[in-house]
């Protein structure tokens, strides 16, 4: 169980995500966490209905299938396009510049920016302040630039031999163009710098069959599946 202070400024309520792993769904430590949040959010491993139905008999509604997706970076035997470069962000200006070019319509599929009680706008709040947050961190953010034009991004955190991609899109102006592909080798452009990458990983929602399409096909695989359901409370008291 984790509060998720980050997610006021984020989303304006209090936030607990709990993740169960094994355990059936205990109601009492539930009810009290409902008592201290605006907005919980329970993920659970796919295969656990009886847990799933448990969760919507006591309020919850379905919001989400959250995919984890891997892949061998030391095999591919697709040609990386010669028009295809990477541009490493290494200043506030380029954060920005980055940030400016994600609208409303660059993540359209996640939970929520379905959600009528958040949306598109405050969908992309969260994703930019993510993005600040990681690239203070020291997390690499690269513009993917096609044909001398930057039309999308990747953030990605490196940890030991594994490239974990915390967030990729093409941005909107370009969407619908045939450009998604790029995602899918730009993991390989990026282990040209960076010698010591052996995996990739990345979750992505099943709301957007666009990119796992994208990512099966160019050798990447589903690896792990979990239900997201989450509740919306009107504890008009919790601060």
């Amino acid at each position: 169980m984790t509060d998720c202070p980050w997610e006021l400024e984020n989303l304006g309520c209090r936030t607990t995500e709990i993740r169960l792993n094994g355990a059936n769904v205990n109601l009492d430590e539930l009810k009290q966490v409902e008592q201290r949040s605006n907005y919980v959010v329970v993920k659970v491993p796919a295969a656990y209905a009886r847990e799933g139905r448990v969760l919507q008999e006591n309020g919850y509604f379905f919001a989400e299938t959250q995919l984890k997706i891997e892949r061998d970076l030391s095999s591919f035997n697709c040609a990386i396009p010669e028009d295809l470069t990477l541009d490493y962000i290494t200043s506030e200006d380029g954060l920005q510049e980055v940030l400016e070019s994600i609208t409303p319509q660059t993540f359209v599929t996640d939970r929520i920016a379905l959600d009528p009680s958040f949306g598109l706008d405050v969908s992309l709040r969260r994703y930019r302040n993510w993005m600040k947050t990681e690239f203070a961190c020291g997390n690499p953010l690269i513009r993917l630039v096609w044909e001398n034009k930057g039309v999308g991004f990747m953030m990605v955190k490196l940890v030991d031999s594994n490239m974990d991609v915390l967030l990729h899109a093409i941005f909107p102006p370009f969407q619908g163009r045939g450009l998604g592909h790029l995602l899918a080798l730009a993991p390989f452009v990026l282990r040209n710098k960076f010698r010591q990458l052996k995996s990739y990983s990345t979750r992505v929602s099943a709301n957007n069959p666009a990119i796992i399409y994208i990512l099966t096909t160019h050798g990447y695989t589903i690896t792990d599946a979990c239900s997201v359901f989450v509740k919306h409370l009107n504890n008009t008291e919790v601060q």
